[in-house]
């Protein structure tokens, strides 16, 4: 079963869909989401081009609106304060455009100490989120191949869910290496490597990279943010 949190309530829900609230719950869609649902509405509406070939100045206005967004820079401090203040999982900063720790111990440096975690992003604003795994959750790693030959992931975890294997999930991120990250609850054990082919297990001993993270090759992200169950 996957979960996550209902916007509306803050309560755990389970996924059916893609639904982001409760079926009782009122929307709660961010800005982004109220904008391209105005532009595909228009778009049904009246059409992509005008009579003379141009794009619809309505359309002109929203399109480059949600570009705007989708490409402004995240920012790096709002989330590590979120991760530590609101949902009390301890971070430490990774090097900018990296998955390398960027303190002398890296995750053993992690903190919720939130005026820390402002002087650190407020001096290094770019630099990437790192969280400890088997405090708060364990990871599943689902990626690429790592070797020549060797199977994607992807297969194992079709496999694994097929088979009802998997572990009940309360977050998924998707990785900037086109990998997934299943969040679930943690079990105390220490990390796997290939517990499938491409399929490693985060927990006691390990950390995961976190959103909105970068890499050159693209970004980490919430598909769906995590469930009550791991937030602490």
């Amino acid at each position: 079963m996957d979960y996550s949190t209902c916007r509306r309530c803050r309560k755990q829900m389970v996924l059916l869909g893609g639904d982001t609230v409760h079926p009782m719950c009122d929307p709660l869609p961010t800005q982004l989401e109220r904008l391209r649902d105005n532009y595909y509405g228009l778009l049904a509406i009246q059409g992509r081009v005008d009579n003379a070939g141009a794009l619809t100045p309505e359309l002109a206005e929203l399109e480059a609106r949600i570009k705007e967004l989708e490409n402004r820079p995240p920012d790096m401090a709002r989330w590590a304060a979120r991760y530590a203040g609101d949902w009390h999982w301890p971070v430490f900063p990774l090097r900018p455009g990296s998955k390398e720790p960027d303190t002398p111990h890296g995750f053993k440096d992690a903190t919720t100490d939130l005026e820390r975690i402002e002087r650190y992003w407020r001096r290094h604003p770019q630099a990437n989120i790192g969280i400890p795994t088997g405090i708060a959750f364990d990871v599943i790693d689902i990626d690429r191949p790592k070797r020549d030959g060797q199977p994607d992931g992807g297969l194992a975890y079709k496999m694994l869910l097929d088979a009802g294997e998997l572990p009940d999930t309360h977050g998924q991120v998707a990785t900037a290496h086109a990998g997934l990250h299943l969040y679930v609850e943690p079990t105390g054990s220490g990390c796997a490597q290939e517990i499938e082919p491409s399929v490693d297990y985060r927990g006691m001993g390990g950390y995961v990279v976190v959103p909105p993270s970068m890499l050159p090759a693209g970004r980490w992200q919430w598909l769906n943010v995590p469930s009550p169950a791991i937030r602490r």
